[in-house]
């Protein structure tokens, strides 16, 4: 006579249910740390008409973002540059693009290394200094400016970034699904 079988007994859960919730869990538990500082970096430089860079760039150390710019070149060039325009990676650099809102004007930041994540400050790559030939410069209406000479030097962690709203209803969405396959299998044991 073949056994049947019965529903789980009070208080105790099968073993792959109690391992599936701590994977659950778990993967929770990656999600929710996808909140990190950021940094925020002050900008110095020098560039070879005699201007001067200054500002902050803010980058997620955890993740290799940078996640603000702010920075402003002073005068013969004198621009504000806000707009981000994506990161890039060489041999012996990282590099990412900044503009105005206007589109004149936009410069290239590269940083020696080849990745963000860790960054903790240090020298701009330039004509002083160059990274696999590859230095930093602003481009005016076509005529770029190299610069000679820069930093990023550490300031202030920024507040935690939190979680997007909509990773938490995605997470929210993920625990009534597990919570209605538990019942619905418990309701077939019955």
């Amino acid at each position: 006579m073949a056994r049947r079988l019965g529903p789980p007994q009070a208080g105790r859960q099968k073993p792959q249910e109690e391992r599936l919730k701590v994977r659950i869990i778990l993967a929770m538990m990656l999600f929710v740390s996808a909140s990190f500082a950021q940094t925020v970096f002050t900008a110095s430089g020098t560039f070879a008409n005699g201007a001067t860079l200054g500002g902050t760039v803010t980058i997620n150390p955890a993740t290799g973002e940078v996640t603000a710019i702010n920075l402003t070149v002073s005068a013969p060039i004198s621009a504000t540059l806000t707009v981000a325009e994506g990161t890039g990676f060489g041999a012996a650099y990282v590099d990412f693009g900044v503009g105005t809102v206007s589109g004149t004007t936009d410069m290239t930041v590269a940083l020696p290394g080849t990745t963000l994540v860790g960054f903790s400050g240090g020298p701009l790559c330039s004509t002083s200094a160059p990274c696999g030939g590859i230095s930093s410069g602003v481009r005016v209406s076509g005529v770029l400016t190299q610069l000679t000479s820069g930093s990023l030097t550490s300031g202030s962690s920024a507040a935690a970034t939190p979680a997007p709203p909509s990773l938490w209803l995605a997470l929210s969405g993920c625990l009534a699904a597990f919570v209605y396959a538990l019942r619905r299998r418990r309701r077939n044991y019955a």
